[in-house]
């Protein structure tokens, strides 16, 4: 096999979205040696560049706010789910950093000499920032991209997908990753490993907020909303986070294993979403297949999503496509992950076989 390449540095930084790309900016300032790895393109990978609508801080610039008044809507909207010493120190220091990217030239909207802020679900004022109103993801991407540009002691490694995090003592010390081009394993080593686990992470709170605010909207609406206890409600906000991760797990190893952009999408289309498409959205096939494809695709993961419950006594239309799955919730999303488990050993034995 090749030979493995070794690196060493300060500070290890995996993901360069919106997060992982300013954590390398902040540990440059703070005078380390920053490695930044991303599987795809440094910037341009990630959630943050396909973000579009707003930015929530208490910047109070045309309506009085404090950040105490937006850690009580974040927490009141996160229904206990909330970390509520993270919650408190993304309200409170949020200002301070959309003003800093305002100095960065960012591009928020402005109206009469200030920072125009949109009301949003779950706010109690005007609170959320745009650039354009759906480009504010790729304004701040570009703007973290250019001041990562002008960063001295940042090294950015695109293309590079971690597999293991090494540990010592209780405690991340660097890394294990294959360079997708290549396929060569490098073995990184890091003081401190910085980890943008932006999938799972903007998975758990975009499905907390939909869960939470979306059923008062539509209740607001007239819209009849079936009930769903406390625990069902929690099992879909935490499985939809975890399906979008293993989905990515899935993408990456895919990506390995084709080596090729267009056809690895192409893939991934077959694989995770022409599957959901035939038995929900678009349910074309009869009964029997659609049950099939809700068993043994990798579709049998949105069973965590179902909060409908089947009554054996009640003759009805028992499919996913009117909100019932074939499979038990966790069973579903076990379907996914053998599916991840499978693709990812075939990445490693092709890797294996070209470079032996």
């Amino acid at each position: 096999m090749t030979e493995a390449m070794h690196v060493e540095t300060d500070v290890l930084v995996i993901g360069a979205g919106g997060a992982g790309m300013y954590a390398a900016i902040e540990a440059a300032r703070a005078g380390a040696q920053v490695l930044l790895a991303d599987r795809s393109l440094i910037g341009r990978g990630g959630a943050t560049v396909m973000a579009q609508m707003t930015v929530a801080a208490a910047l109070g610039e045309q309506t009085p706010d404090h950040w105490e008044y937006h850690l009580s809507d974040t927490l009141a909207a996160g229904r206990g789910l909330c970390d509520e010493r993270l919650a408190a120190l993304l309200c409170e220091d949020g200002p301070r950093r959309l003003r800093e990217m305002d100095g960065w030239k960012v591009g928020w909207a402005r109206e009469d000499g200030h920072i125009k802020q949109a009301q949003a679900p779950g706010h109690d004022r005007p609170r959320c920032a745009y650039v354009d109103f759906l480009s504010t993801g790729p304004a701040v991407s570009r703007t973290l991209r250019s001041q990562l540009n002008a960063a001295n002691g940042v090294r950015r490694i695109g293309e590079l997908v971690i597999v293991d995090i090494a540990i010592r003592d209780g405690e991340a010390c660097g890394a294990t990753a294959l360079h997708l081009p290549t396929g060569q394993v490098v073995t990184l080593a890091a003081k401190a490993v910085v980890i943008a686990a932006v999938t799972f992470a903007v998975g758990l709170v975009s499905a907390a907020i939909v869960v939470t605010l979306g059923q008062q909207v539509l209740r607001d609406h007239g819209v009849y909303v079936w009930p769903a206890t406390a625990l069902t409600q929690l099992r879909v906000i935490v499985g939809t986070a975890a399906v979008l991760a293993v989905a990515a797990v899935i993408a990456l190893a895919l990506g390995a294993l084709l080596r090729r952009s267009a056809i690895t999408v192409a893939v991934v289309i077959v694989v995770l979403v022409l599957p959901y498409l035939l038995t929900v959205t678009v349910p074309l096939l009869p009964t029997g297949p659609t049950d099939w494809l809700a068993r043994v695709t990798p579709a049998a993961a949105f069973a965590v999503e179902q909060t409908l419950v089947q009554y054996p006594q009640v003759n009805d239309v028992y499919t996913p496509s009117v909100g019932y799955w074939p499979l038990a919730p966790w069973a579903g999303l076990a379907v996914l992950c053998a599916w991840a488990a499978l693709v990812l050993r075939l990445a490693v034995y092709r890797l294996n076989r070209t470079d032996a």
